[in-house]
């Protein structure tokens, strides 16, 4: 499939007037030692500017630590937010943007060639407003035409949705919108890989389309597909007639599908049935040939074995296909489907098109200039050869091996917590405390992204041709979709480097089939870590979300799979109704969280194991901080903050959460994203933390020390 992945971040905001931060009583000893390092200094500037020193922090302490950011800040005209992490990969895209704009050297290894020449093509706008949309069309006309263009022209007896998916993978274009199908780690067996097939990624939101037409975006998102029909040539007339009728397709193809929401538990979306079966099953298709076209040059036979995610999708879409009497209507989807990956590969006009769409989604928002464009396209595309970029020039060893050692202390905090929790019995407690003893930390980056030849290797087969950026978008989906393919007969390796070399990335994951912990490079610096800075900040910023992390592996989902990454569910019945019990507490405290400018609840049950993992990590830094002061010594607290290295902790944390956002991204936000919003994360979290309210004097029945406090850690 040809990827665009539009990262749009950037960090802007006006000067704030200096203002007086006030502290407040603490049970530390007073202190007059202070940082005065530029990490320390920088720090102290950037908190005096986020934080409303106005605000109490047993009232709102996100106000307090926030508020001046939230009021000030200027969220840019190509986004939708705006936070500290917009900052920092603004940093890292300017960082690489040195990089891959050095021209290329004689002596250069071929794979930074490569990454180069996709960019210098994205960067030669004259090129594709000339030959761009040329190379999209002769492609569909390989694909037998696009109705909507070809007007009474169109074959329809020549049309077959599947020979025209095999043609349309051939060709670099996703085989995915009529239901996906993709090698996959066996949820019963981690060490191989088995075919599966889903339900399909649809266009837009899934909770939108089946709105209808009565939803704006959904009606935004038609006059999208109408505009760029227009640009290739269809006439407008037909074009509204004929795509009204491809959307109303893929709404039934919404209706058909499962939520998210309703598929948490992965256990009960493992159908596993051999191709004989599954032709049984769902006789319409003839699947052995069906695969075997994709998967090309792989051959699979009757014995293949299958994993059916959604059995009741696969039912239904028998019948729709059926029913669905006109091939114009299935081809004017597909094609369709398959112009909108190239719209960002395309021309201004369908770019701007693309953007109003984006507009009626998430608020105003502008383009990106064409080099950030560029940017993001190769690290989509080429995420290795720019993690090596990156890490080679921008990224210090020496903080690689700090932030190993911070993640040894929390995974050491979490053992003792382990020992102590009351709801664990004795027998999960020892299988838990297994499965943390085999967590893998991928801190930083992968050896292998410093190994020039063996970046040539993997990528020797790759050919990028800057003057035709279509055919290099194309050529390089056909190269990763092979690559990917070409693993279903090899044994999975769950330290492979190419899983986890995403390392320009500020977020940090935990991976349950591999029980390991991912903290990229890009994440351990600016308010996140530094070597030279008091360690509060870093067990607040960088210990926190590795906490966070580690949570996810004893959570709901987390018990379902143990310490090898194998789906078993390790908890006893009594650990497990505990555990529920006291999740519980937080799904209705989050639930009860009311957004005011979009007037929207908190869904406390799809935000849970976010909110866990959050309450997790917030007591686990603590603690851990609190455990290295024992052994090190108090640390010295921030020019111009007369606040206790305990209290700074609190404020570091909360700095990160931070953020400024239109109406139109919080709306979609707390639809769709399985976190709470910024400003319940901190409340939430803080207000069940004791310590918070002891450090800061909190009284009892104030806004965050509430008499009833929900924990699990």
């Amino acid at each position: 499939m040809k990827k665009f992945r539009m990262l749009y971040f950037i960090f802007f905001f006006g000067l704030l007037d200096e203002c007086k931060v006030l502290g407040a009583e603490t049970n530390e000893p007073a202190s007059s030692n202070v940082c005065t390092n530029t990490e320390c200094q920088d720090f102290a500037s950037m908190i005096r500017q986020f934080m409303n020193p106005k605000v109490d922090p047993c009232d709102n302490f996100y106000q307090f630590a926030c508020g001046n950011y939230t009021q000030n800040a200027v969220i840019p005209k190509d986004e939708g937010f705006i936070n500290r992490d917009s900052f920092i990969e603004e940093k890292v895209k300017n960082q690489l943007k040195i990089s891959i704009e050095e021209g290329i050297q004689t002596n250069e290894p071929r794979f930074i060639t490569l990454a180069k020449n996709l960019y210098n093509g994205c960067m030669n706008t004259s090129a594709i407003e000339e030959n761009g949309l040329k190379t999209v069309l002769d492609e569909f006309k390989e694909l037998g035409g696009w109705p909507v263009l070809e007007e009474d022209s169109w074959k329809e007896e020549k049309f077959d949705w599947k020979n025209t998916t095999y043609a349309m993978g051939k060709l670099g274009y996703g085989t995915n919108y009529l239901f996906d199908f993709k090698p996959s780690v066996d949820l019963l067996n981690s060490s191989r890989l088995v075919l599966t097939i889903d339900q399909p990624a649809l266009s837009i939101g899934r909770e939108y389309l089946i709105e209808g037409f009565n939803n704006k975006i959904v009606n935004a998102y038609y006059n999208f597909t109408v505009e760029i029909a227009v640009l290739c040539g269809a006439n407008l007339t037909r074009a509204e007639e004929e795509l009204k009728e491809s959307l109303e397709f893929e709404i039934k193809l919404a209706k058909i599908s499962v939520s998210d929401e309703d598929r948490s538990d992965s256990t009960a979306f493992y159908n596993p049935m051999n191709v004989r079966e599954l032709s049984k099953q769902y006789p319409s298709i003839l699947w052995k040939e069906y695969f075997n076209s994709i998967l090309q040059p792989i051959v699979i036979d009757d014995e293949e074995l299958i994993i059916v995610t959604v059995l009741d999708y696969f039912k239904e879409f028998e019948k729709l296909i059926k029913n669905t009497r006109s091939k114009r209507v299935l081809a004017n989807y597909l094609l369709c489907r398959a112009l909108q990956e190239d719209v960002d590969l395309l021309t201004n006009a369908f770019r701007n098109s693309k953007m109003k769409l984006s507009t009626i989604v998430n608020g105003p928002v502008e383009r990106q200039v064409q080099w950030k464009e560029c940017l993001d396209m190769v690290s989509s595309e080429l995420e290795f050869i720019i993690g090596a970029l990156y890490v080679r020039k921008y990224f210090s060893p020496e903080s690689k091996k700090k932030a190993e050692e911070l993640a040894v202390d929390i995974e050491q905090q979490f053992k003792a917590m382990l020992q102590e929790i009351d709801w664990m019995d004795e027998d999960t407690r020892k299988l838990a405390l297994d499965k943390l003893a085999s967590i893998k930390n991928f801190i930083g980056y992968p050896k292998e992204l410093t190994d020039e030849k063996k970046l040539d290797e993997f990528f020797q087969k790759l050919e990028v041709n800057p003057n035709n950026y279509i055919k290099a978008a194309g050529n390089i989906s056909i190269f990763w979709s092979q690559y990917y393919f070409g693993q279903l007969r090899q044994s999975v390796n769950k330290a492979d480097w190419k899983t986890h070399s995403d390392v320009t990335v500020v977020e940090a994951f935990y991976l349950v089939e591999e029980n390991s912990v991912l903290f990229p490079a890009a994440n351990l610096q600016d308010i996140y870590f530094h070597k030279d800075r008091p360690q509060y900040m870093n067990y607040a910023l960088t210990g926190f979300i590795v906490g966070h992390e580690i949570t996810h592996g004893f959570d709901a989902v987390g018990s379902q799979y143990d310490k090898n990454g194998e789906p078993k569910n390790w908890w006893t019945p009594d650990t497990e109704k505990k555990f529920l019990e006291k999740a519980d507490c937080i799904i209705k405290q989050y639930g009860n969280y009311i957004a005011k400018e979009v007037d929207l609840k908190v869904n406390g049950t799809s935000t849970q194991e976010e909110n866990i993992g959050d309450n997790g990590g917030m007591r686990l830094s603590y603690l851990a901080y609190q455990n290295w002061v024992e052994r090190n010594g108090p640390e010295p607290t921030l020019p111009g903050l007369s606040y206790s290295p305990s209290q700074l902790f609190w404020i570091s944390s909360a700095s990160m959460w931070c953020k400024k956002q239109t109406p139109e991204y919080l709306k979609d936000y707390i639809t769709y994203d399985p976190h709470s919003p910024p400003e319940f994360r901190v409340i939430g979290t803080n207000s069940n933390r004791p310590e918070f309210t002891k450090d800061f004097h909190c009284p009892p029945g104030s806004a965050m020390n509430p008499d009833k406090k929900c924990s699990i850690w």
